[in-house]
């Protein structure tokens, strides 16, 4: 299983500590910030998979920390943790910081480690996903500069014993290698036969 990194973000140092310790037993490599200006200043320097925030810090809200990764690091998971938990907050860190869980504090480290494990497999999968779409993407674009440069070329099919056919045609790659090879031995020995002609008359 992949090691995901993750920030946690909480101004109270103990319950940073007491997270930490709980996601141990998780394949997870646990980075903390003591605030929102913390936070940003880490993901600048190395971006996490997930990011954890509390929602009452004294600078800004987790809300509008959350929202600001989610501008420059979309594809970070992200999750909020509040004691308070209401309607509002949950409409803001859905709509505005799209947040993939929300968890009152206080937290089991079971639960939210689970959380964190399962929203950066889903990510990883998007990835996967996207790299898929854009190989695929790329490999049309090649095919299509080919069939400009080359008309018919991307259209051969194979015969049932496995040779390329011409497009239109059921003339196998093959055969024609070997008409091309006869021809070529035809026209090299009728070359051959010419000069020696030549020389026997010029003798």
């Amino acid at each position: 299983m992949n090691k995901y990194k993750v920030l946690l973000v909480d101004d109270e140092p103990a319950l940073l500590a007491a997270l930490r310790r709980s996601l141990i037993p998780f394949p997870l490599e646990v980075q903390v910030a003591g605030s929102a200006a913390e936070g940003m200043k880490l993901m600048r320097a190395s971006p996490a998979d997930a990011v954890v925030s509390d929602q009452y810090m004294p600078e800004m809200t987790g809300a509008e920390f959350l929202e600001q990764v989610s501008k420059r690091w979309p594809d970070t998971l992200r999750i909020m943790l509040t004691g308070a938990p209401t309607l509002d907050l949950a409409l803001d860190a859905v709509n505005y910081a799209g947040v993939f869980r929300l968890l009152t504090k206080p937290c089991r480290g079971e639960i939210l480690g689970r959380a964190l494990i399962e929203g950066c497999s889903q990510l990883d999968l998007i990835r996967t996903a996207r790299a898929l779409r854009d190989s695929t993407l790329q490999r049309q674009e090649l095919l299509e500069r080919l069939e400009q440069q080359a008309p018919g070329l991307t259209s051969m099919t194979r015969s049932a014993d496995g040779e390329l056919q011409l497009p239109g045609e059921h003339t196998s790659i093959s055969k024609l290698a070997a008409e091309f090879d006869l021809l070529v031995r035809t026209a090299l020995a009728a070359a051959n036969h010419s000069a020696s002609i030549e020389q026997k008359a010029s003798a």
